[in-house]
């Protein structure tokens, strides 16, 4: 179990994982050196005034570097890595207002009725992380004279610079030695990536309904009907700061008042040697050569390079629906049947905005994101019948009641992208050929009902899902090439896809309900499912992460060079991952979940000390795999009790094999008393992410995974207490027969005469409820997962909140 706070651990080692922190850093480069110098070798070095700060930062030579420590055996222990996780906040901060109003009018009774509503919602949220990371491919000059890491390449700053060649190599000019910069902005140049959120939503609702008997009709006993409007509307501007524009960065490098080549814990201004990089004729063109020193000053550099991203989302929606319902055939003998039939016609817009720094794909630290515009119509038709076949009143020995139900539904789904005018590529349709759903009811005895459920259900694609263009993106990935979890210095080049197909999911479930009339007030509920679905939708950067798999894993079987998707795979000559190309939104293969859920229910009241309720759920899960991309024959993945980072496509976090719940309640005089134990149960950690399961023999390797490290179960306890200030009844009940009433004592009585005569502050409170309450009470921390990537925990099943209060006030009127 994980014991203080986790989540800005630097590294999982002291728990026997690896370390998790940023290879991206100020001061890291990658050079091609010759002969001389570290040698004949490609390699990656860090600054070494990266922890050692002073007025001049860099060495005059390129042994003012050091090699950087990447050996995946050794968990990449590096000191340099940057721990982005002590600027990341687990939680981000809210602040939300609500507004509701409803209301409903009886026109002619129960048979004509108006009703409606409106909500508004108000949220505003901050969220942040830590400074822009960025490469020297990310970078151009504003006249694009300059790109990549020819822009670092012409910094005074550069100590790398060019070599003659040597006999036995080409002939041509001179060599560049410098191959790749990284770089982090420092919290003290533009802080860290913030972005707050302020949204508005709106909802309106407007509809009729109502409900007829009829007595002595032989064909229908009761209709009703509903029908009604509905309009939604999301307004949201995201603004980003703490970034920069790669351009005016760029020129800023080239212009020499930005440095390129400092530690990341190195003086943002100060002094450093200049180098002569543009020159071929000079005599001090040689690497490692001084031609003197030269002001920088990298916080008014980045300042003037960056930018304040402003971001629209508009999102609107409406329905319109007309729904009927009939009990038909009241004189058969099992009492009759009941139909249902509806209608329903549904539109969707979505409008993103995005920053003109964004959409051009220049800024360093936030994703790229395209101008879209989408439609969606949805046209949808569906019934239900529910026959009972046999009824109580027919006293059939074990057979007291038996009923079918049969539904079925018809969608229709048409897609278009509003930017895009070239059919048919701006038009997708789907249909779901018609849903269908059998329901059995059976009650062999009162005491006990029987049941049993298969349906299918359609997801069709989203707008956003067929049509996004292709646009810059950084997911966490894993290499299993490299046993490395990065972000691809290059990005993710992630897109939509008009062919994609919808998602088909099969549902079962049989289960009892079990009431016994030996123990009043208990509820026993157990139902056995099966979810099966096909041509799962898999996000772009799920289906990155499949490309990577594949290819990282044909090179650990052929000698480390991947033999598979290396057109969309780049890597550099080391192998080390650069970038991603061509991930689409995909259809994957299947996932296949079975389980059992079993509720229970006692509720027992007293003459003296009010009501006692106990409640208690439990799952548990029998299978939970999936397959990510049929086509690679890698066959199904089982995820049940284990926590996957990503090794595997598809991964869903962790699985644990149960889950529950255990709930007490007492209700007296107007208190109200709820405790609640959560239980979370154990699972096995991801082996990849345990320190000495990467290496055999000292060198790169299929791991073994001989390690383990078993994440313990976790308990909670949350509290509440209420009281409210109940209105005093304006009646009281006397005996007498009520058809509704419970053991034959009625429940309909005479009016207490000065119940509604309060006092002004009586009259204030009653229907008021004062609310106090604790989450963990026992403030429990997450159990420590090794392979979770930001926070050292599952965020799926946990929350780093730990123990908190709460107070509420409700006034109804």
């Amino acid at each position: 179990a994980g014991s203080g706070d986790l989540s800005n651990n630097p590294t999982g080692l002291q728990r026997g994982g690896l370390n998790g922190n940023s290879q991206t850093f100020g001061g890291r480069v990658r050079v091609n050196l010759g002969p001389g110098a570290l040698g004949a070798f490609q390699a990656v070095l860090v600054n070494l005034n990266n922890s050692t700060p002073s007025a001049v930062v860099n060495g005059t030579d390129p042994n003012g570097y050091r090699n950087f420590e990447n050996n995946p055996g050794e968990g990449a222990t590096d000191p340099s890595r940057f721990n982005f996780r002590d600027f990341t906040p687990s939680i981000p901060g809210v602040e939300k207002g609500l507004w509701y109003a409803t209301g409903r009018y009886k026109i002619f009774g129960d048979g004509l009725q108006i009703y409606g509503d409106v909500l508004y919602a108000k949220t505003k949220q901050g969220n942040g992380v830590a400074a822009s990371p960025f490469t020297s491919g990310a970078l151009q000059t504003s006249d694009q004279t300059l790109t990549g890491v020819q822009v670092v390449r012409v910094s005074p700053f550069n100590p790398f610079g060019r070599r003659a060649r040597v006999a036995g190599e080409p002939a041509g000019g001179p060599i560049e030695l410098l191959g790749q910069t990284r770089y982090r902005f420092h919290p003290d140049e533009i802080g860290s990536r913030r972005s707050f959120y302020d949204s508005d939503y709106w909802r309106y609702v407007i509809g009729l309904n109502g409900d007829f008997s009829f007595t002595g009709n032989s064909f229908i006993s009761h209709f009703g009907y509903d029908t009604g409007f509905v309009y939604e509307r999301y307004d949201n501007q995201r603004t980003d700061s703490g970034d920069a524009d790669a351009r005016p960065l760029a020129d800023e490098i080239v212009a020499g008042n930005f440095n390129p080549f400092i530690g990341q814990t190195a003086q943002v201004i100060g002094i450093a040697p200049i180098y002569n990089n543009t020159d071929p004729t000079a005599p001090q063109y040689k690497t490692g050569v001084s031609i003197g020193t030269a002001p920088y000053d990298n916080r008014a550099s980045a300042t003037r390079a960056s930018y304040l991203g402003h971001t629209f989302t508009y999102e609107s929606d409406w329905l319109v629906d007309a729904k009927v319902n009939a009990h038909l055939l009241p004189n058969l003998w099992n009492g009759g049947i009941d139909v249902a039939l509806g209608y329903e016609h549904r539109e969707s817009r979505q409008h993103a905005v995005p920053d003109p720094v964004q959409v051009a794909g220049f800024q360093l630290g936030f994703n790229a994101a395209p101008n879209t515009k989408f439609r969606q119509e949805v046209e949808s038709v569906f019934g239900e019948l529910t026959i009972p076949f046999v009824v109580s009143t027919m006293n059939i020995p074990f057979v007291r009641s038996f009923e079918v139900s049969v539904a079925a539904r018809f969608e229709q789904f048409d897609n278009f992208d509003l930017f895009n005018s070239i059919p048919p590529i701006n038009h997708v349709s789907f249909d779901n050929g018609t849903t269908p759903r059998v329901s059995l009811r059976y009650q062999p005895t009162a005491d006990l009902t029987l049941r049993a459920n298969w349906n299918q259900s359609f997801r069709s694609p989203t707008p956003a899902q067929l049509f996004t263009p292709t646009a810059q993106n950084f997911p966490v990935l894993f290499d299993p090439l490299k046993f490395v979890t990065l972000q691809p210095p290059g990005g993710v080049f992630q897109q939509g896809n008009p062919n994609l197909q919808p998602e088909s999911t099969d549902a079962y479930s049989a289960g009892l309900v079990y009431t016994p009339h030996w123990l009043s007030g208990f509820t026993v509920t157990a139902d056995l499912y099966q979810l099966y679905t096909t041509n799962v939708i898999l996000p772009a950067a799920n289906f990155a992460q499949i490309l990577l798999t594949a290819n990282g894993l044909s090179g650990v079987n052929n000698g480390g060079v991947p033999t598979v998707f290396t057109a969309d795979v780049i890597r550099d000559a080391a192998g080390n991952l650069q970038q991603i190309n061509n991930a689409l939104t995909n259809n994957a293969g299947k996932r296949l979940v079975e389980g059992i859920d079993i509720t229970a229910a006692y509720e027992f009241p007293t003459t003296r000390w009010g009501t006692f309720n106990l409640s208690l759920g439990y799952n548990h899960f029998f299978i939970w795999k999936a397959e990510g991309d049929p086509s690679l024959a890698a066959g199904a993945t089982n995820f049940l009790g284990n926590y996957n980072n990503g090794t595997a496509p598809l991964a869903p976090g962790a699985i644990p094999f149960n889950k529950g719940f255990l709930r007490g309640e007492w209700q007296w005089k107007g208190f109200d008393f709820v405790a609640t134990g959560n239980y979370i149960g154990d699972f096995e950690d991801d082996p990849a992410f345990i320190l000495g399961n990467q290496v055999l023999g000292g060198t790169i390797a299929n791991p073994d995974f001989a390690l383990h490290h078993r994440v313990s179960d976790y308990e909670t306890l949350d509290m509440q207490l209420s009281y409210e200030f109940i209105k005093p009844s304006m009646a009281a009940p006397e005996p007498g027969y009520a058809k509704d009433g419970k053991d034959g004592k009625s429940t309909v009585s005479p009016v207490v005469a000065g119940a509604d005569n309060g006092t002004i502050w009586q009259r204030m409170l009653w229907n008021t409820k004062v609310t106090v309450g604790v989450n963990n009470v026992f403030d429990r921390y997450p159990p420590t997962v090794l392979g979770a990537f930001n926070d050292n925990y599952d965020t799926s099943l946990y929350s780093i909140r730990n123990r908190y209060w709460y107070v509420s006030l409700t006034k109804k009127f």
